[in-house]
Formats: structure tokens, C-alpha cells, sequence
């Protein structure tokens, strides 16, 4: 595996939330980032949730966006418009526990797996978007791991990494998508989430939808990559400035995630 350049995408915003039952289509919320006044003016955001299993059940929700349209002919744009089928032979995760007990790091490993072969995800595409969910619970080696992982969550450090599998010599080097390192993570601090909220049905008035950002944002976590040769099929590497729609993003989640801008350090 060849892995070259820094992220594709930026990480925005993050969610840490809790429901009695595994929650979908978090995007769908109307008060989720994605249906913001910042969101729609990006041209586009991953979003990633990771749907833990434990009582109450968990719901890790990564918000990762580009500035600039995603080539269709690209490797991202092939993913992103492509089949369920297509995307589940594509996508990886790539973990590593940074610090921790020797046990949990050699239960989670460091290999890259293809997410849509171990657990199951479902993928809904609509208007400048794709959320991910990714159910651990549908596979019981990785409700064992992360069960392991959460008796011990308080300790870790964990660096995590998405990106889409190359499958032919003209698709490498593979770009990394997007990264985020998770520091000792407090599951008491966990929001309530209505399930109903996530299937983007209006809430009452006494309902309300706060997140608290508890991560910090590294720029790789895989080893020193390789240079790569510059593609023209991939979006262009963000800037150091980052452009008008995606700072205004970032203010805006900045304003309803405490502490975020603590995320974004390199």
C-alpha cells in the first residue's frame, strides 16, 4: 500500500452522543451541521458515524469537508456516487491505539481493514453529502474489541484514518481522506440523542441537540507517507487559509462544540 499527500479533507466538526437504540441518517437532524447555513454552502461532507454498541448505545460522528467539488472521475467521486456494493469493497479504516494497555493495542492491531467486508454500513448520498454508519454491532469479533476498547477508553489515545482502497496501479498512490486522534474519552459526556432526531423528524420544544467536541485533530496518523505525484483526478490539497465556505463551517461549529478549535492542532 502506497499512502502519500496530507488528508484530502478537512475535520470540521465531531459529535459524541448517546440513544437507546443504534441511530442512522444523523445528517437528517436539523440542527446536525449538515443542515446548517455553513453546511450547504460546502460542496461537500463526509460524514462518518461510528455506531458503538454498549448500554446505552454510542454514536462517534465525524465531519469531514473539501472545499472544492469532488471530481467524478476521481477515486473519491467514483466512491461517493458509486453502489453500496462498490463502497463496501473500498473503504478502510485504519486504527492505532497511540497509547494504552498492551492488551488493547494488540486486540484493535494496526492493519488497514476494509469496513464494508468486517461490519455492515449503510450509505446515504443526498444533495453535498455522504454519511457512512457503521455498525459494530452487526459483527461479534468487533463488539468484542469494542467492548474491550470502552472498558478502557478513559486511558487511550487512538489514532484513526479513512480512506478508499486502490485497486489498480493508475488509482495509487492512495490519498489518506481523513484523520482524527481520540484523547481519553469521558462516555458520561456523551449527548442524548432521540432516535427519532436522527431520522430527521422535528423535535419539541424541550428537546435540544448540543455536542461537545472531545478530540484532537492530527494531520496523518499512518507512518511518513510517501510523496506523491501530484493527481489531477483528486480535489486540490487544502490551502493553509482555508476558503470563505469552509471558514465560515468552522465558526459555525465552533459555536456549538465546545472546545473545537483544540481539534484542529498539527
Amino acid at each position: 500500500m502506497i499512502i502519500g499527500g496530507d488528508p484530502l479533507l478537512k475535520l470540521i466538526a465531531v459529535d459524541w452522543l448517546k440513544a437507546d437504540k443504534a441511530a442512522d441518517r444523523i445528517s437528517l437532524h436539523p440542527k446536525c451541521l449538515v443542515q446548517s447555513d455553513a453546511g450547504k454552502k460546502l460542496p461537500f461532507i463526509l460524514v462518518f458515524n461510528l455506531q458503538v454498541p454498549a448500554k446505552p448505545n454510542y454514536n462517534l460522528v465525524l465531519y469531514y469537508a473539501s472545499s472544492r467539488p469532488v471530481n467524478k472521475d476521481s477515486l473519491l467521486g467514483k466512491f461517493v456516487d458509486g453502489t453500496d456494493a462498490y463502497r463496501d469493497s473500498r473503504f478502510k479504516l485504519i486504527p492505532s491505539i497511540v497509547e494504552g494497555y498492551w492488551m488493547v493495542k494488540r486486540a484493535v492491531g494496526t492493519k488497514a481493514c476494509l469496513l464494508g467486508k468486517a461490519v455492515t454500513c449503510r450509505y446515504l448520498r443526498q444533495d453535498n453529502f455522504l454519511e457512512i454508519d457503521v455498525d459494530i454491532g452487526s459483527s461479534s469479533v468487533a463488539r468484542s474489541v469494542i467492548g474491550l476498547v470502552l472498558g478502557y477508553v478513559t486511558s487511550l489515545v487512538v489514532d484513526l484514518g479513512i480512506l478508499i482502497e486502490a485497486k489498480e496501479e493508475g488509482e495509487l498512490p492512495e490519498y489518506v481522506l481523513g484523520t482524527v486522534q481520540l484523547n481519553c474519552i469521558r462516555l458520561d459526556s456523551a449527548v442524548a440523542l432521540e432516535c427519532k432526531e436522527a431520522r430527521g423528524e422535528k423535535p419539541t420544544s424541550e428537546e435540544t441537540f448540543n455536542v461537545e467536541c472531545l478530540l484532537q485533530h492530527r494531520r496523518r496518523t499512518a507512518p511518513p507517507p510517501v510523496k506523491p505525484t501530484p493527481d489531477p483526478t483528486s480535489p486540490e490539497k487544502e490551502q493553509s487559509t482555508p476558503p470563505p465556505a469552509l471558514e465560515e463551517a468552522l465558526s459555525s461549529s465552533m459555536d456549538v462544540n465546545r472546545g473545537l478549535a483544540s481539534s484542529f492542532g498539527h
